[in-house]
């Protein structure tokens, strides 16, 4: 298990999320919209919301970890060698230091060249907020705050489980 996770981390360190590829987590968010449509459309209630909300949860952490079980399962049935290749790949794509790397750099390089239009927009593109009015500390307070959250949300907690 622990091979499988390094050559993740590398796989991921190296290749990234490539466009070409879909990415789980975006099926993943469009069936949390559409559950929450679905939702909305049927409760009002706050309590029947809440209970509504952590079904969706449920479904979506229970459904997400059965459909990925069911492949890797399957994929180890045909061939050993097949299982492990779609493990390491799978762990990769849980994985976001590649990405999270680039994002930060796409703000760090803007910076260092005195360029806070660039490096506005760049942060822009990692962070929730509105950036058009930044300074240089606030620019680089905005990239330590999203590499920190994000550090853990696709570093820390995807090695956990995946150790786990």
């Amino acid at each position: 298990m622990e091979m499988i996770i390094l050559y993740a981390a590398l796989l991921d360190m190296v290749l990234g999320d490539p466009r070409f590829i879909p990415h789980p987590v975006v099926y993943m968010g469009k069936a949390i919209s559409q559950g929450e449509v679905f939702i909305r459309r049927h409760f009002t209630a706050a309590g029947a919301l809440q209970w509504a909300g952590a079904g969706l949860t449920v479904i979506i952490v229970s459904g997400s970890f059965i459909f990925f079980w069911v492949i890797l399962w399957l994929a180890y049935k045909i061939n050993m060698i097949m299982g492990t290749i779609l493990s390491v790949f799978l762990m990769s794509q849980a994985l976001a230091m590649n990405s999270l790397y680039r994002h930060a750099r796409s703000v760090a390089g803007p910076l260092a060249r005195g360029d806070l239009t660039a490096a506005r927009q760049a942060l822009g593109m990692i962070v929730g907020r509105d950036t058009d009015k930044l300074d240089e500390s606030e620019i680089i307070r905005g990239t330590v705050e999203t590499v920190a959250e994000n550090t853990v949300d696709g570093i820390i907690a995807p090695l956990f489980y995946g150790l786990i």
